[in-house]
Protein backbone atom coordinates (compact mmCIF):
# COMPACT_ATOMS: atom_id res chain seq x y z
CA UNK A 1 0.00 0.00 0.00
CA UNK A 2 1.49 3.41 -0.92
CA UNK A 3 2.64 5.62 1.93
CA UNK A 4 0.27 8.41 0.86
CA UNK A 5 -2.71 6.07 1.16
CA UNK A 6 -1.52 4.73 4.53
CA UNK A 7 -1.24 8.26 5.92
CA UNK A 8 -4.70 9.16 4.62
CA UNK A 9 -6.31 6.00 6.03
CA UNK A 10 -4.52 6.51 9.33
CA UNK A 11 -6.01 9.97 9.64
CA UNK A 12 -9.45 8.56 8.83
CA UNK A 13 -9.09 5.97 11.60
CA UNK A 14 -8.17 8.74 14.06
CA UNK A 15 -11.21 10.69 12.88
CA UNK A 16 -13.48 7.68 13.47
CA UNK A 17 -12.06 7.16 16.96
CA UNK A 18 -12.70 10.82 17.71
CA UNK A 19 -16.33 10.52 16.63
CA UNK A 20 -16.75 7.38 18.74
CA UNK A 21 -15.23 9.11 21.76
CA UNK A 22 -17.59 12.05 21.25
CA UNK A 23 -20.49 9.88 22.31
CA UNK A 24 -18.92 9.16 25.70
CA UNK A 25 -17.49 12.52 26.71
CA UNK A 26 -16.17 15.97 25.83
CA UNK A 27 -13.86 15.95 22.81
CA UNK A 28 -13.72 19.68 22.14
CA UNK A 29 -9.95 20.05 22.31
CA UNK A 30 -9.14 16.87 20.28
CA UNK A 31 -11.68 17.95 17.65
CA UNK A 32 -10.06 21.36 17.28
CA UNK A 33 -6.61 19.78 17.08
CA UNK A 34 -7.73 17.32 14.40
CA UNK A 35 -9.27 20.12 12.33
CA UNK A 36 -5.97 22.02 12.64
CA UNK A 37 -3.80 18.97 11.92
CA UNK A 38 -5.52 18.11 8.62
CA UNK A 39 -4.75 21.37 6.78
CA UNK A 40 -1.23 21.44 8.28
CA UNK A 41 -0.61 17.94 6.91
CA UNK A 42 -1.97 19.01 3.52
CA UNK A 43 0.21 22.15 3.69
CA UNK A 44 3.36 20.07 4.27
CA UNK A 45 2.53 17.70 1.40
CA UNK A 46 1.71 20.48 -1.08
CA UNK A 47 4.92 22.34 -0.20
CA UNK A 48 6.81 19.09 -0.76
CA UNK A 49 5.05 18.61 -4.10
CA UNK A 50 5.84 22.20 -5.14
CA UNK A 51 9.51 21.64 -4.33
CA UNK A 52 9.91 18.47 -6.39
CA UNK A 53 7.64 19.53 -9.29
CA UNK A 54 9.59 20.01 -12.54
CA UNK A 55 6.97 21.90 -14.55
CA UNK A 56 7.24 25.61 -13.54
CA UNK A 57 3.54 26.41 -14.03
CA UNK A 58 2.46 23.42 -11.94
CA UNK A 59 5.03 24.30 -9.27
CA UNK A 60 3.45 27.75 -9.11
CA UNK A 61 0.02 26.14 -8.75
CA UNK A 62 1.02 23.92 -5.82
CA UNK A 63 2.64 26.93 -4.15
CA UNK A 64 -0.68 28.81 -4.37
CA UNK A 65 -2.46 25.81 -2.84
CA UNK A 66 0.07 25.68 0.01
CA UNK A 67 -0.38 29.42 0.66
CA UNK A 68 -4.15 28.97 0.80
CA UNK A 69 -3.83 26.09 3.28
CA UNK A 70 -1.49 28.19 5.40
CA UNK A 71 -4.02 31.01 5.68
CA UNK A 72 -6.83 28.54 6.50
CA UNK A 73 -4.65 26.94 9.19
CA UNK A 74 -4.09 30.36 10.77
CA UNK A 75 -7.85 30.84 10.88
CA UNK A 76 -8.34 27.47 12.54
CA UNK A 77 -5.58 28.23 15.06
CA UNK A 78 -7.42 31.47 15.83
CA UNK A 79 -10.62 29.48 16.34
CA UNK A 80 -8.80 27.18 18.77
CA UNK A 81 -7.58 30.15 20.78
CA UNK A 82 -10.88 32.08 20.68
CA UNK A 83 -13.45 29.34 21.18
CA UNK A 84 -11.63 26.75 23.30
CA UNK A 85 -8.97 28.90 24.97
CA UNK A 86 -11.22 31.87 25.78
CA UNK A 87 -14.53 30.03 25.76
CA UNK A 88 -16.20 32.43 23.28
CA UNK A 89 -18.34 29.83 21.47
CA UNK A 90 -21.28 32.12 20.70
CA UNK A 91 -19.38 35.26 19.65
CA UNK A 92 -17.52 35.11 16.28
CA UNK A 93 -14.29 37.07 16.04
CA UNK A 94 -14.11 39.33 12.98
CA UNK A 95 -10.35 38.92 12.40
CA UNK A 96 -10.68 35.13 12.47
CA UNK A 97 -13.62 35.29 10.05
CA UNK A 98 -11.49 37.41 7.75
CA UNK A 99 -8.73 34.79 7.73
CA UNK A 100 -11.23 32.17 6.59
CA UNK A 101 -12.19 34.61 3.81
CA UNK A 102 -8.60 35.41 2.78
CA UNK A 103 -7.77 31.72 2.23
CA UNK A 104 -9.38 32.23 -1.20
CA UNK A 105 -6.80 34.84 -2.33
CA UNK A 106 -4.11 32.34 -3.50
CA UNK A 107 -6.80 30.19 -5.14
CA UNK A 108 -8.13 33.21 -7.03
CA UNK A 109 -4.60 33.90 -8.26
CA UNK A 110 -4.31 30.27 -9.36
CA UNK A 111 -7.54 30.57 -11.37
CA UNK A 112 -6.75 33.98 -12.84
CA UNK A 113 -3.24 33.39 -14.11
CA UNK A 114 -2.81 32.63 -17.84
CA UNK A 115 -0.78 29.58 -16.74
CA UNK A 116 2.04 28.94 -19.22
CA UNK A 117 2.37 32.44 -20.62
CA UNK A 118 4.85 34.85 -19.10
CA UNK A 119 3.42 38.17 -17.97
CA UNK A 120 4.97 41.44 -16.74
CA UNK A 121 5.35 41.89 -13.00
CA UNK A 122 2.83 44.74 -13.13
CA UNK A 123 0.14 42.29 -14.30
CA UNK A 124 0.90 39.94 -11.43
CA UNK A 125 0.80 42.85 -8.99
CA UNK A 126 -2.62 43.85 -10.32
CA UNK A 127 -3.85 40.28 -9.91
CA UNK A 128 -2.69 40.21 -6.28
CA UNK A 129 -4.44 43.50 -5.51
CA UNK A 130 -7.63 42.38 -7.25
CA UNK A 131 -7.67 38.97 -5.55
CA UNK A 132 -7.27 40.66 -2.18
CA UNK A 133 -10.01 43.17 -3.07
CA UNK A 134 -12.37 40.35 -4.15
CA UNK A 135 -11.90 38.51 -0.86
CA UNK A 136 -12.32 41.67 1.21
CA UNK A 137 -15.42 42.67 -0.76
CA UNK A 138 -16.87 39.21 -0.21
CA UNK A 139 -16.04 39.47 3.50
CA UNK A 140 -17.67 42.89 3.75
CA UNK A 141 -20.80 41.67 1.97
CA UNK A 142 -20.94 38.60 4.20
CA UNK A 143 -20.05 40.07 7.58
CA UNK A 144 -20.28 43.82 7.02
CA UNK A 145 -23.45 44.12 9.05
CA UNK A 146 -21.85 42.27 11.96
CA UNK A 147 -20.61 44.40 14.84
CA UNK A 148 -17.16 43.54 16.11
CA UNK A 149 -17.19 40.31 18.12
CA UNK A 150 -21.00 40.07 18.31
CA UNK A 151 -23.40 37.40 17.08
CA UNK A 152 -25.19 38.01 13.77
CA UNK A 153 -28.86 38.80 13.72
CA UNK A 154 -31.18 35.98 12.64
CA UNK A 155 -32.56 37.64 9.45
CA UNK A 156 -29.10 38.27 8.01
CA UNK A 157 -27.60 34.93 8.95
CA UNK A 158 -29.24 32.99 6.10
CA UNK A 159 -27.97 35.54 3.56
CA UNK A 160 -24.47 35.41 5.06
CA UNK A 161 -24.31 31.64 4.88
CA UNK A 162 -25.57 31.78 1.29
CA UNK A 163 -22.71 34.15 0.37
CA UNK A 164 -20.19 31.77 1.97
CA UNK A 165 -21.63 28.88 -0.03
CA UNK A 166 -21.54 31.01 -3.19
CA UNK A 167 -17.86 31.82 -2.71
CA UNK A 168 -16.90 28.19 -2.16
CA UNK A 169 -19.01 27.08 -5.13
CA UNK A 170 -17.40 29.78 -7.28
CA UNK A 171 -13.94 28.43 -6.47
CA UNK A 172 -15.02 24.82 -7.03
CA UNK A 173 -16.53 25.52 -10.44
CA UNK A 174 -13.44 27.51 -11.42
CA UNK A 175 -11.16 24.59 -10.48
CA UNK A 176 -13.34 22.15 -12.44
CA UNK A 177 -13.25 24.37 -15.55
CA UNK A 178 -9.45 24.65 -15.34
CA UNK A 179 -9.32 20.86 -14.87
CA UNK A 180 -11.27 20.40 -18.08
CA UNK A 181 -8.79 22.64 -19.95
CA UNK A 182 -5.63 21.07 -18.47
CA UNK A 183 -3.29 19.41 -20.97
CA UNK A 184 -0.31 17.92 -19.15
CA UNK A 185 -0.64 15.08 -16.64
CA UNK A 186 0.85 17.19 -13.82
CA UNK A 187 -1.56 20.04 -14.56
CA UNK A 188 -4.57 17.73 -14.64
CA UNK A 189 -3.50 16.20 -11.30
CA UNK A 190 -3.25 19.66 -9.72
CA UNK A 191 -6.65 20.90 -10.83
CA UNK A 192 -8.28 17.52 -10.35
CA UNK A 193 -7.07 17.36 -6.75
CA UNK A 194 -8.20 20.95 -6.14
CA UNK A 195 -11.61 20.31 -7.71
CA UNK A 196 -12.15 17.38 -5.35
CA UNK A 197 -10.79 19.30 -2.35
CA UNK A 198 -12.83 22.47 -2.91
CA UNK A 199 -15.92 20.44 -3.79
CA UNK A 200 -15.75 18.43 -0.54
CA UNK A 201 -14.94 21.58 1.42
CA UNK A 202 -17.95 23.37 -0.07
CA UNK A 203 -20.23 20.48 0.87
CA UNK A 204 -18.76 20.06 4.35
CA UNK A 205 -18.81 23.78 5.17
CA UNK A 206 -22.40 24.13 3.93
CA UNK A 207 -23.59 21.16 6.05
CA UNK A 208 -21.73 22.35 9.14
CA UNK A 209 -22.87 25.98 8.84
CA UNK A 210 -26.52 25.28 8.09
CA UNK A 211 -26.90 22.45 10.62
CA UNK A 212 -25.24 24.57 13.28
CA UNK A 213 -27.71 27.37 12.53
CA UNK A 214 -30.81 25.14 12.66
CA UNK A 215 -29.86 22.63 15.38
CA UNK A 216 -26.88 24.05 17.29
CA UNK A 217 -27.27 21.55 20.14
CA UNK A 218 -26.96 18.57 17.76
CA UNK A 219 -23.68 19.63 16.10
CA UNK A 220 -20.86 18.76 18.49
CA UNK A 221 -17.18 19.68 17.91
CA UNK A 222 -16.53 16.05 16.98
CA UNK A 223 -19.09 16.17 14.18
CA UNK A 224 -17.79 19.59 13.07
CA UNK A 225 -14.36 18.01 12.66
CA UNK A 226 -15.68 16.13 9.61
CA UNK A 227 -14.55 19.15 7.59
CA UNK A 228 -11.10 17.51 7.68
CA UNK A 229 -12.35 14.98 5.12
CA UNK A 230 -11.95 17.71 2.51
CA UNK A 231 -8.19 17.91 3.15
CA UNK A 232 -7.36 14.20 3.13
CA UNK A 233 -7.89 13.62 -0.64
CA UNK A 234 -5.54 16.54 -1.21
CA UNK A 235 -2.90 14.82 0.93
CA UNK A 236 -3.34 11.59 -1.03
CA UNK A 237 -3.31 13.16 -4.53
CA UNK A 238 -0.62 15.79 -3.93
CA UNK A 239 1.83 13.27 -2.47
CA UNK A 240 4.91 13.17 -4.76
CA UNK A 241 4.94 9.98 -6.76
CA UNK A 242 1.29 9.21 -6.03
CA UNK A 243 -0.90 7.86 -8.78
CA UNK A 244 -2.53 10.55 -10.93
CA UNK A 245 -6.23 11.21 -10.53
CA UNK A 246 -8.16 9.88 -13.57
CA UNK A 247 -9.93 12.70 -15.36
CA UNK A 248 -13.61 12.42 -16.31
CA UNK A 249 -12.86 14.55 -19.37
CA UNK A 250 -10.84 13.70 -22.46
CA UNK A 251 -7.92 15.88 -23.43
CA UNK A 252 -9.30 19.32 -24.30
CA UNK A 253 -9.39 20.71 -27.79
CA UNK A 254 -7.01 23.56 -28.58
CA UNK A 255 -9.96 25.91 -28.95
CA UNK A 256 -11.33 25.10 -25.47
CA UNK A 257 -7.88 25.33 -23.90
CA UNK A 258 -7.22 28.74 -25.47
CA UNK A 259 -10.69 29.95 -24.51
CA UNK A 260 -10.16 29.10 -20.83
CA UNK A 261 -6.65 30.59 -20.85
CA UNK A 262 -7.94 33.79 -22.43
CA UNK A 263 -10.90 34.23 -20.08
CA UNK A 264 -8.91 33.45 -16.90
CA UNK A 265 -7.05 36.80 -16.69
CA UNK A 266 -10.37 38.66 -16.94
CA UNK A 267 -11.93 36.58 -14.17
CA UNK A 268 -10.78 38.74 -11.27
CA UNK A 269 -11.82 42.04 -12.84
CA UNK A 270 -15.31 40.76 -13.68
CA UNK A 271 -15.84 39.24 -10.23
CA UNK A 272 -14.58 42.37 -8.46
CA UNK A 273 -16.85 44.57 -10.58
CA UNK A 274 -19.96 42.54 -9.71
CA UNK A 275 -19.14 42.43 -5.99
CA UNK A 276 -18.32 46.14 -5.90
CA UNK A 277 -21.60 47.07 -7.56
CA UNK A 278 -23.40 45.18 -4.79
CA UNK A 279 -21.11 46.63 -2.14
CA UNK A 280 -22.12 50.17 -3.14
CA UNK A 281 -25.37 49.65 -1.20
CA UNK A 282 -23.50 48.91 2.03
CA UNK A 283 -20.51 51.23 1.68
CA UNK A 284 -20.62 53.67 -1.20
CA UNK A 285 -16.96 54.74 -1.01
CA UNK A 286 -15.46 51.25 -0.95
CA UNK A 287 -17.91 50.08 -3.59
CA UNK A 288 -16.93 52.86 -6.00
CA UNK A 289 -13.24 52.22 -5.25
CA UNK A 290 -13.75 48.56 -6.17
CA UNK A 291 -15.51 49.47 -9.42
CA UNK A 292 -12.69 51.86 -10.39
CA UNK A 293 -10.06 49.25 -9.51
CA UNK A 294 -11.79 46.58 -11.61
CA UNK A 295 -12.21 48.94 -14.58
CA UNK A 296 -8.63 50.23 -14.36
CA UNK A 297 -7.15 46.74 -13.99
CA UNK A 298 -9.17 45.48 -16.95
CA UNK A 299 -8.02 48.40 -19.12
CA UNK A 300 -4.41 47.94 -18.07
CA UNK A 301 -4.55 44.22 -18.75
CA UNK A 302 -6.01 44.88 -22.19
CA UNK A 303 -3.19 47.33 -22.91
CA UNK A 304 -0.57 44.83 -21.73
CA UNK A 305 -2.14 42.12 -23.90
CA UNK A 306 -1.96 44.38 -26.98
CA UNK A 307 1.66 45.30 -26.25
CA UNK A 308 2.58 41.64 -25.76
CA UNK A 309 0.78 40.70 -28.96
CA UNK A 310 2.68 43.34 -30.92
CA UNK A 311 5.99 42.35 -29.38
CA UNK A 312 5.37 38.70 -30.20
CA UNK A 313 4.32 39.59 -33.76
CA UNK A 314 7.47 41.64 -34.24
CA UNK A 315 9.59 38.86 -32.77
CA UNK A 316 7.97 36.34 -35.13
CA UNK A 317 8.59 38.63 -38.09
CA UNK A 318 12.27 38.95 -37.14
CA UNK A 319 12.56 35.20 -36.74
CA UNK A 320 10.91 34.61 -40.11
CA UNK A 321 13.31 37.05 -41.76
CA UNK A 322 16.23 35.38 -40.02
CA UNK A 323 15.09 31.92 -41.09
CA UNK A 324 14.52 33.19 -44.62
CA UNK A 325 18.08 34.55 -44.74
CA UNK A 326 19.38 31.20 -43.50
CA UNK A 327 17.26 29.27 -46.00
CA UNK A 328 18.21 31.54 -48.91
CA UNK A 329 21.93 31.82 -48.15
CA UNK A 330 24.62 29.37 -49.19
CA UNK A 331 26.30 28.14 -46.03
CA UNK A 332 29.79 27.86 -47.56
CA UNK A 333 30.19 31.06 -49.55
CA UNK A 334 27.72 33.36 -47.79
CA UNK A 335 26.07 34.45 -51.07
CA UNK A 336 22.42 33.68 -51.91
CA UNK A 337 21.47 30.22 -53.18
CA UNK A 338 19.06 29.03 -55.90
CA UNK A 339 16.05 29.33 -53.57
CA UNK A 340 16.80 33.03 -53.23
CA UNK A 341 16.91 33.34 -57.01
CA UNK A 342 13.33 32.02 -57.22
CA UNK A 343 12.21 34.58 -54.65
CA UNK A 344 13.89 37.38 -56.58
CA UNK A 345 12.21 36.34 -59.80
CA UNK A 346 8.82 36.16 -58.08
CA UNK A 347 9.35 39.63 -56.61
CA UNK A 348 10.41 41.14 -59.92
CA UNK A 349 7.27 39.74 -61.55
CA UNK A 350 4.85 41.10 -58.94
CA UNK A 351 1.93 43.22 -60.27
CA UNK A 352 3.46 46.53 -59.19
CA UNK A 353 6.63 45.60 -61.08
CA UNK A 354 4.75 44.45 -64.19
CA UNK A 355 3.65 48.00 -64.90
CA UNK A 356 7.29 48.94 -65.51
CA UNK A 357 9.08 45.63 -66.18
CA UNK A 358 12.75 45.63 -67.19
CA UNK A 359 13.12 45.96 -70.95
CA UNK A 360 16.26 43.80 -71.01
CA UNK A 361 17.56 40.86 -69.01
CA UNK A 362 21.05 39.36 -68.83
CA UNK A 363 22.05 36.11 -67.16
CA UNK A 364 25.66 35.03 -66.64
CA UNK A 365 26.93 31.60 -65.70
CA UNK A 366 30.33 31.61 -63.98
CA UNK A 367 32.45 28.47 -63.49
CA UNK A 368 35.76 28.15 -61.61
CA UNK A 369 38.33 26.71 -64.02
CA UNK A 370 39.99 23.35 -63.24
CA UNK A 371 38.36 23.21 -59.81
CA UNK A 372 38.46 19.39 -59.40
CA UNK A 373 42.27 19.21 -59.89
CA UNK A 374 42.58 22.05 -57.37
CA UNK A 375 40.65 20.04 -54.78
CA UNK A 376 42.65 16.89 -55.57
CA UNK A 377 46.05 18.60 -55.19
CA UNK A 378 45.46 21.17 -52.43
CA UNK A 379 42.58 19.54 -50.54
CA UNK A 380 38.95 20.41 -50.01
CA UNK A 381 39.65 22.96 -47.28
CA UNK A 382 41.74 25.02 -49.67
CA UNK A 383 39.10 24.58 -52.38
CA UNK A 384 36.36 25.80 -50.03
CA UNK A 385 38.46 28.82 -49.08
CA UNK A 386 38.94 29.64 -52.77
CA UNK A 387 35.18 29.40 -53.40
CA UNK A 388 34.49 31.82 -50.57
CA UNK A 389 36.98 34.38 -51.90
CA UNK A 390 35.73 33.97 -55.47
CA UNK A 391 32.13 34.51 -54.31
CA UNK A 392 33.08 37.71 -52.46
CA UNK A 393 35.00 39.02 -55.47
CA UNK A 394 32.06 38.35 -57.80
CA UNK A 395 29.63 39.98 -55.36
CA UNK A 396 31.82 43.06 -55.24
CA UNK A 397 31.24 43.71 -58.95
CA UNK A 398 27.45 44.06 -58.59
CA UNK A 399 26.61 47.75 -58.72
CA UNK A 400 22.81 48.01 -58.98
CA UNK A 401 20.26 47.09 -56.28
CA UNK A 402 18.48 44.47 -58.41
CA UNK A 403 21.67 42.70 -59.50
CA UNK A 404 21.88 39.23 -57.93
CA UNK A 405 24.66 36.67 -57.56
CA UNK A 406 23.81 33.13 -56.41
CA UNK A 407 25.74 29.95 -55.98
CA UNK A 408 24.14 27.73 -58.58
CA UNK A 409 25.83 24.49 -57.63
CA UNK A 410 29.31 23.15 -56.92
CA UNK A 411 31.80 25.65 -58.35
CA UNK A 412 29.18 27.39 -60.52
CA UNK A 413 27.65 30.81 -59.88
CA UNK A 414 24.80 32.61 -61.61
CA UNK A 415 24.61 36.39 -61.94
CA UNK A 416 21.29 38.05 -62.85
CA UNK A 417 21.28 41.60 -64.23
CA UNK A 418 17.79 43.02 -64.80
CA UNK A 419 17.76 45.99 -67.19
CA UNK A 420 21.16 45.01 -68.66
CA UNK A 421 21.11 44.70 -72.47
CA UNK A 422 23.33 42.67 -74.76
CA UNK A 423 25.45 45.81 -75.24
CA UNK A 424 26.18 45.99 -71.50
CA UNK A 425 26.74 42.26 -71.06
CA UNK A 426 30.32 41.87 -72.38
CA UNK A 427 31.64 44.59 -70.07
CA UNK A 428 29.81 43.19 -67.04
CA UNK A 429 31.05 39.67 -67.79
CA UNK A 430 34.62 40.86 -68.21
CA UNK A 431 34.37 42.66 -64.88
CA UNK A 432 33.43 39.35 -63.23
CA UNK A 433 36.30 37.47 -64.87
CA UNK A 434 38.97 40.07 -64.09
CA UNK A 435 37.81 40.45 -60.44
CA UNK A 436 38.58 36.78 -59.81
CA UNK A 437 41.85 36.87 -61.74
CA UNK A 438 42.95 39.88 -59.68
CA UNK A 439 42.78 37.75 -56.53
CA UNK A 440 45.81 35.79 -57.78
CA UNK A 441 44.90 32.73 -55.78
CA UNK A 442 47.54 29.99 -56.37
CA UNK A 443 46.35 27.12 -58.57
CA UNK A 444 49.08 24.60 -59.52
CA UNK A 445 46.88 22.81 -62.08
CA UNK A 446 45.93 26.01 -63.97
CA UNK A 447 47.93 27.14 -67.03
CA UNK A 448 48.07 30.66 -65.62
CA UNK A 449 49.11 29.42 -62.15
CA UNK A 450 46.20 31.13 -60.43
CA UNK A 451 42.47 30.62 -59.98
CA UNK A 452 40.41 31.90 -62.92
CA UNK A 453 36.79 31.70 -64.07
CA UNK A 454 34.99 31.25 -67.37
CA UNK A 455 31.86 33.31 -68.02
CA UNK A 456 28.99 32.61 -70.39
CA UNK A 457 26.23 35.18 -70.79
CA UNK A 458 22.89 35.44 -72.55
CA UNK A 459 20.62 38.46 -72.95
CA UNK A 460 16.92 38.93 -73.64
CA UNK A 461 15.12 41.99 -74.99
CA UNK A 462 11.40 42.69 -74.96
CA UNK A 463 11.46 42.99 -78.77
CA UNK A 464 12.29 39.28 -79.02
CA UNK A 465 9.11 38.18 -77.20
CA UNK A 466 8.10 37.08 -73.74
CA UNK A 467 10.84 36.28 -71.23
CA UNK A 468 11.48 32.59 -70.49
CA UNK A 469 14.02 32.52 -67.68
CA UNK A 470 14.73 28.79 -67.99
CA UNK A 471 15.59 29.24 -71.66
CA UNK A 472 17.78 32.24 -70.89
CA UNK A 473 19.69 30.28 -68.22
CA UNK A 474 20.12 27.37 -70.66
CA UNK A 475 21.56 29.76 -73.27
CA UNK A 476 23.99 31.22 -70.72
CA UNK A 477 25.03 27.70 -69.74
CA UNK A 478 25.63 26.88 -73.41
CA UNK A 479 27.77 30.02 -73.75
CA UNK A 480 29.76 28.92 -70.67
CA UNK A 481 30.36 25.53 -72.28
CA UNK A 482 31.74 27.28 -75.36
CA UNK A 483 34.03 29.42 -73.21
CA UNK A 484 35.45 26.32 -71.54
CA UNK A 485 35.91 24.61 -74.88
CA UNK A 486 37.80 27.63 -76.24
CA UNK A 487 40.39 27.46 -73.48
CA UNK A 488 38.74 28.80 -70.28
CA UNK A 489 39.48 32.09 -68.50
CA UNK A 490 37.40 33.95 -71.05
CA UNK A 491 33.96 35.43 -71.75
CA UNK A 492 31.52 34.12 -74.37
CA UNK A 493 28.00 35.49 -74.93
CA UNK A 494 24.77 34.83 -76.82
CA UNK A 495 22.47 37.76 -77.56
Amino acid sequence: MPLSLRVTLGFLVAQALLLAAGVAGDTTLPAYLVVLAAPLLALAVTLWRARVETEPAVRWGWTCVAASLGVWSLGQAGNLWWEWGLGQHALPHRAILMLFQLWAVPLLLLLARPWREREPHTAFGLDVIQALAVSLAWFWLTWGSLAADSPPDAPGLSSQLGLIDAQNLYLGVGMAVCWSAAVSSAERTLFGAMSLHVGLYTLGAALNNHLTTRWPEAVTPAWSSLITLAFLPLVWLAWPGARSLPSPWPLPSRRWEFLVRSVSPMLLSGTLLLLSLRLVRLDYGWGVAGVLLAAGASAWRSTLAQVQHRLKSESLRRQRRKLARIAWTDALTGVPNRHHLKQVMARLQQPERRRHPPRDWTVMMVDVDHFKPLNDQRGHRYGDACLRQVAQALSGTLARPDDVLVRYGGEEFLALFPAASHRDAPGLAERLRSAVEALALPHPASPSGCVTVSVGWASHSEQTGELDMDTLIAQADLALYRAKCEGRNRVVGMA
